[in-house]
């Protein structure tokens, strides 16, 4: 019988590339605020006090500083937004 190798036995490996950002803790922490945000919009009132409660801790403020975000700068702009939203909603709801 004739025996083969493996078809890809010697092709090289890619080497491993960088990640694309240089801080993926700091990804991290935006994520967990994006997703507060989302919580805050949202119509489920239990996912919006969950993130209303989340805001106003003290961890949103090390993990925001550790963003590069002012704490209170972010906590009044995303409390903004969930206002406007629930505004805009009621609008909706009257016509």
């Amino acid at each position: 019988m004739n025996e083969r190798r493996a078809r890809f036995t010697g092709k090289a490996r890619r080497p491993e590339q960088e990640l694309p950002v240089k801080n993926p803790w700091k990804l991290l922490a935006l994520a967990v605020i994006k997703e507060a945000r989302r919580d805050l919009v949202s119509r489920n009132p239990y996912w919006a006090a969950d993130a209303r409660t989340f805001l106003e801790s003290a961890w949103y403020g090390q993990l925001a500083d550790f963003a590069g975000i002012d704490p209170d700068w972010g906590r009044r702009k995303l409390f903004e937004e969930a206002a406007l939203v629930a505004r805009q909603a009621m609008k909706v709801a009257v016509k």
